[in-house]
Order: structure tokens, then sequence, then C-alpha cells
């Protein structure tokens, strides 16, 4: 059940009457712009650049795709991270998700960040150091897709 209401300026799911704890008063879609930060760069630029976000309350859903114009390495050893998420992390809380499909990555990672953090830290079971001569590769055209979810 839905129930629309102006006082409380929301929507109120699975309830006939307005009740707090069923409230959406905060909702929001909109695109970020994902980027690597260390450990790998677009050398010439990328030929993609896309995020998408959800933000419902103080839940945040995004998805990204990274697609190198070329590429290159900060450093050998240099960890892997794609800057940019579209809200802060929580002060006590973390961003988690995962690489869906990959181009440059030999297996598909997981993500994490910091608490109050903006960036996506790629790594495999066992391996923080996500880098260049252990799970990664070089070369043109690589690309990255996929997503996260944390709170705020």
């Amino acid at each position: 059940n839905l129930t629309f209401t102006t006082a409380d300026k929301g929507v109120h799911l699975g309830v006939t009457s307005a009740n707090a704890v069923n409230l959406i008063h905060d909702y929001e879609e909109g695109t970020w712009t994902p980027a690597f930060a260390t450990g790998f760069y677009a050398e010439n630029g990328y030929q993609v650049q896309s995020g998408k976000y959800v933000k419902i309350g103080n839940t945040v859903i995004c998805q990204y795709y990274l697609y190198t114009a070329s590429s290159g390495w900060t450093s050998n050893g240099a960890q892997i991270t794609m800057s940019g998420l579209p809200f802060t992390t929580g002060a006590t809380t973390r961003a988690f998700g995962g690489v869906g499909y990959s181009t440059m990555m030999s297996k598909n990672p997981q993500v994490y960040s910091y608490q109050n953090g903006t960036s996506l830290i790629f790594y495999v079971d066992g391996d923080d150091d996500f880098t260049r001569g252990s799970n990664h590769t070089g070369g043109s055209s690589m690309y990255v897709i996929g997503g996260c979810v944390y709170t705020i």
C-alpha cells in the first residue's frame, strides 16, 4: 500500500495511514564522474567515464563504467583506487561492492572504501595490494564495470 501525504512531504510504504517509520522522505537519482586515482591511469583520457546513483534516505546505490583511451601505470606496486563517489561515506560505515566485468583485471575484484571517504579501493580476497604485476594488466582501451552500496 502507498499513502501519499503532503504534511510529511513523502511517500509512506506498506501502510494505509501515515507512519513515520514507513516514510520515504529523501529520494534522489543522479550521475557522478568516476576516475582512476592511483595504481592505474588513463594516459590519454577516457572514452567513457560514467557513473549513476540512486540515494534513498541515507543509502546510496551506485554503478560505474570506465573505459580508457589508453592506459598506463602510476608506479609498480601502487594499489588501484577509483575516486569520485557521489557522497562521502559515513563516519562508521564503508562502501562495499564489486566489479561485474573488466578487461584490465585478471580477476573480478571487490571494492570497498574507508569511513568518511569518496574513493573505492580494489581488492581480491586475501590481497589488499591489487597492484601492477599481481592481478591486472596494461594496454589500450581497458574497461571496468561495477557497483557498490553504502550509507552516508
